[in-house]
């Protein structure tokens, strides 16, 4: 069970400009990770939008209509998850930070093809020994980290994904 919360100060400018301040919090399983967090939904014309919470997601992109989208997407993910291994348990944290070019088609009713091709700059997954901890995390830098990692580091490398995604209609 990892409990977190995010709380965030909202300024709404205008209908087409919207801006959040705060923290991010979770309990991972290396302990305490706390983020500082600017969320923005910026319609700059109709048609060129910025959208994202930084530093953890966020897209600028170019919109024709409503069925069509495409831009630039990035995402800097720290998140840990428990294994268990040779009756010894383990967690994995794993960081990465990918950018990409991506492209969102509207198929039909609520269904919309996504595909994005890009380059993870870090996509690390380290694996600890489940009483492996530190003091705090935040982005970039962990206070306290004296951890022993128990595989070796991955390095950044090309992707492409292609997701089918389903959108709740709003009422």
């Amino acid at each position: 069970l990892q409990l977190g919360g995010v709380f965030m100060f909202e300024k709404v400018k205008s209908p087409t400009y919207t801006y959040r301040v705060g923290v991010l919090y979770n309990q991972e399983c290396f302990g305490p990770y706390v983020v500082p967090v600017f969320y923005l939904d910026w319609s700059v014309t109709s048609k060129f939008k910025i959208w994202g919470m930084l530093p953890i997601y966020g897209k600028i992109y170019y919109q024709p209509n409503e069925n069509v989208s495409a831009g630039i997407h990035f995402i800097g993910l720290t998140t840990t998850y428990k294994i268990n291994e040779f009756n010894k348990n383990y967690y994995v944290d794993r960081r990465s930070i990918d950018l990409s070019l991506f492209s969102n088609v509207h198929l039909f009713d609520n269904i919309y093809l996504e595909g994005r091709a890009g380059y993870s700059l870090t996509r690390d997954y380290g694996l600890f020994a489940e009483d492996d901890k530190i003091t705090l995390g935040l982005p970039l830098v962990n206070i306290g980290d004296d951890r022993t990692r128990q595989n070796n580091e991955f390095s950044g490398s090309p992707f492409i994904q292609l997701k089918l995604l389903y959108s709740l209609p709003i009422k």
